[in-house]
C-alpha cells in the first residue's frame, strides 16, 4: 500500500528544502514534471521500435538503390559524412537515371537478375536494409584507372568504383549485411538521412 504523506509533512518537506536550496519547490517541481515528460517521449520511441520496424533511412536514386539492395554495391557515395553506425533503410527516390542503367557496367550488373529495363525498378519505397558499418573519406582517386583509396586504407576498384563518385574530398559509406524486403515499401524520401517507421511489418526475404 502507498504511503499517503501529511499536508503538514508535506509543508515541512517544502520548508527544509527552500532553507537549503536557492530553489523554490515549484521551481524543482517544473524540472521533474520536464524530466517526466522526456522519460513519457522515450517510452514512446521505444515502443514505437518494438510494434515496427524503426530506424535510420537514406533516399538513392535509380539504378544505384537497386545495386546496392543487390548486393552489387557496396559503397554509397557522398559529398558530406556521417558520424551513424547501425541500421539503415535503403529508399529509392522517385526518379531514375535512364542513362546510367545503358552504362554497360550496371546494365550488366541488373541483367545478373533479370533486370533488363529501367521500367522494372522500384520507385518512391524502401526496398532493402543495410549496416551502415563505416565512413570513409577518398583520399586518391585515379579515374584513368578506375581506382579510389580511403583514409581507412580501403582500395576500391573494378565495378565497385564504377557505381559510385570517387572524387578527393567525397566519402565512400561502406554497407554490409544487406537485406532484401520481400516487398517495397512505399515511402516519402528526404534529404540527408531520416528517420523511417514501418508499421506494416514488413518481412525480409
Amino acid at each position: 500500500m502507498e504511503y499517503q504523506f501529511t499536508s503538514e509533512e508535506v509543508q515541512k518537506a517544502k520548508s527544509i528544502i527552500e532553507s537549503q536550496l536557492d530553489y523554490k519547490v515549484a521551481d524543482i517541481q517544473r524540472a521533474i514534471l520536464k524530466g517526466y515528460m522526456y522519460t513519457a517521449r522515450l517510452i514512446e520511441h521505444i515502443k514505437n521500435m518494438q510494434e515496427g520496424v524503426h530506424m535510420k533511412a537514406i533516399t538513392i536514386k535509380q539504378p544505384w538503390a537497386t545495386l546496392i539492395a543487390l548486393g552489387e554495391k557496396k559503397f554509397e557515395t557522398r559529398s558530406w559524412q556521417t558520424k551513424h553506425r547501425g541500421s539503415l533503410a535503403i529508399h529509392a527516390g522517385k526518379s531514375v537515371d535512364k542513362e546510367a542503367c545503358d552504362d554497360i557496367e550496371i546494365k550488366l550488373a541488373l541483367a545478373k537478375h533479370g533486370i533488363t529495363s529501367y521500367k522494372q525498378l522500384p520507385i518512391g519505397a524502401v526496398i532493402a536494409t543495410a549496416e551502415m558499418v563505416q565512413c570513409h573519406g577518398i583520399t586518391k582517386d585515379w579515374c584513368e584507372f578506375g581506382v579510389a583509396e580511403t583514409d581507412k586504407g580501403a582500395k576500391i576498384e573494378g565495378d565497385e568504383y564504377w557505381f559510385g563518385y570517387y572524387e578527393e574530398g567525397r566519402y565512400a559509406w561502406e554497407l554490409a549485411n544487406v537485406k532484401v524486403l520481400e516487398e517495397p515499401v512505399p515511402a516519402k524520401g528526404q534529404l540527408s538521412l531520416w528517420e523511417w517507421a514501418n508499421d506494416d511489418e514488413k518481412k525480409e526475404a
